[in-house]
């Protein structure tokens, strides 16, 4: 896989479409798989309103002009549903939660998800500076833990739901390289 075929990029307003039929796309494929992980149903107005906040990235096959993922960095802010206090990370504003991931069905386990969550961190650190990116997922999707350890991520730990486990993962933004820090 050329890499100079696909490129990140911040989402445009003409996207929020694509996006929340690939959210849907994607969830069909995790239930058919027999997956309990669930993504968020975001309405359009929501969706919106993150592009224009810059908190949207695109994967797109540029070759064809095709889009193939999203992944949203918003704030890290417990009260409006990013993050928890739980957690025991901070929360300060150079702190990020990544969520929304998804990548279309027919691309995925074919190492592109490590080139776009690569590529999207880079954006985030060109623009925001160094600082902290935290996520979380179900913590019995071990092929998901993995996928999160390969691009960088490293366990902070896992934490009670309702009626199963999270794992949440951290990884500090260097301010020169864009890796660990």
């Amino acid at each position: 896989m050329a890499s100079s075929s696909y490129c990140t990029r911040r989402a445009i307003p003409s996207d929020a479409q694509w996006i929340l039929e690939t959210t849907a796309r994607v969830q069909a494929a995790l239930t058919a798989s027999g997956s309990l992980q669930e993504l968020a149903k975001p309405s359009l107005d929501e969706v919106h309103t993150s592009i224009l906040n810059e908190d949207v990235f695109i994967f797109q096959d540029v070759m064809n002009n095709t889009s193939l993922g999203a992944v949203t960095a918003s704030l890290f802010c417990p009260e409006a549903g990013h993050g928890s206090l739980d957690w025991g990370v901070g929360s300060s504003e150079k702190t990020w939660y990544l969520h929304s991931m998804m990548l279309e069905p027919a691309y995925q386990g074919q190492g592109m998800g490590v080139l776009f969550l690569k590529e999207a961190l880079s954006l985030l650190r060109a623009k925001e500076g160094a600082g902290m990116v935290v996520l979380d997922c179900w913590a019995g999707n071990g092929k998901l833990k993995s996928f999160y350890e390969r691009v960088g991520f490293v366990l902070h730990g896992e934490f009670p739901e309702e009626d199963y486990w999270i794992a949440v993962f951290v990884l500090k933004l260097d301010s020169e390289t864009g890796h660990n820090g």
